[in-house]
């Protein structure tokens, strides 16, 4: 099983959320959590460049449902994990 499939299939889907209803800060955190799973697996098989672009796009959108929700403990956790596993590359 290509498990770097099902992570791409589940930014898709929640690409699908986020384009239903832009401003569903959860779905920006679900996604951003995805990408930052579909990094670490990246770097694991040392792909160390799509890695780190995954990582860059999930700080991104983290940021992004940081617009819709300043306030969300969530996003800027992640954010934070995401940003050091992307130093680690």
């Amino acid at each position: 099983m290509d498990w770097s499939v099902l992570r791409a299939r589940a930014i898709a889907a929640v690409d699908e959320a986020i384009s239903r209803a832009s401003n569903y800060a959860h779905a920006y955190n679900n996604k951003g959590v995805a990408q930052r799973s579909l990094g670490d697996l990246l770097a694991s098989l040392s792909r160390h460049e799509e890695a780190e672009r995954t990582f860059k796009d999930a700080v991104a959108t983290l940021d992004e449902e940081l617009d819709c929700a300043p306030d969300g403990i969530y996003a800027h956790s992640n954010k934070g994990a995401a940003i050091v596993w992307r130093s680690t590359l």
